[in-house]
């Protein structure tokens, strides 16, 4: 308390109010001088460009396997794209199927995706990469299917000659591929 007094004392014979608000002023436009400042900088920030894109290879997105080369990867994996120009992509497709782009993750020179989870109804085993001027560029890629997986059944105690449904992942409606389940045990 004794300290305090005497630290008001000190200020007060130094410096009149019309001082003190005119400090308080002054570090208060530095510091929104400041603050605005750096919100402006963004010097990595995302920037679309014309032209057209080259993929040179497409890997995995592990470093350990970075110098691994793939072409084919199985639905809902997170490939990435290495080439130029990649910043010109504005939509890419796998087969007749849009992936999401985040341009946090495309650069010049690489582009991290997610192949989507639903399954092409027209295969190309390609990957279309549409630019910001409407030209398509398709590149060699095949997404495979994962087997069939159940993640529910309507009775697992049927007997023999129910009817049971099964609900899960990647079942194809094609009578030209049968279904085929075989039970353990």
């Amino acid at each position: 308390m004794v300290l305090m007094l005497m630290f008001k004392m000190i200020f007060m014979k130094r410096y009149n109010i019309n001082h003190l608000s005119r400090l308080l002023l002054l570090v208060a436009v530095a510091l929104i001088g400041t603050t605005f400042h750096s919100c402006e900088e963004y010097p990595d920030a995302y920037e679309s460009t014309g032209g057209v894109p080259e993929v040179v290879y497409v890997r995995l997105p592990a470093p350990e396997s970075a110098d691994s080369l793939i072409t084919a990867a199985y639905m809902e994996n997170t490939i990435v794209l290495v080439g130029n120009n990649l910043t010109s992509i504005k939509e890419i497709y796998f087969n007749d199927q849009k992936a999401i782009l985040n341009t946090s993750f495309i650069t010049a020179n690489t582009l991290f995706v997610n192949v989507p989870k639903t399954i092409p109804t027209a295969v190309t085993n390609k990957i279309y990469m549409v630019t910001t001027s409407s030209d398509t560029v398709a590149y060699d890629f095949s997404v495979l299917v994962p087997a069939p997986s159940v993640n529910r059944i309507s009775n697992e105690y049927a007997h023999d000659g129910d009817e049971v449904v099964l609900l899960g992942d990647y079942f194809i409606d094609d009578p030209q591929v049968p279904l085929s389940i075989t039970m353990a045990g």
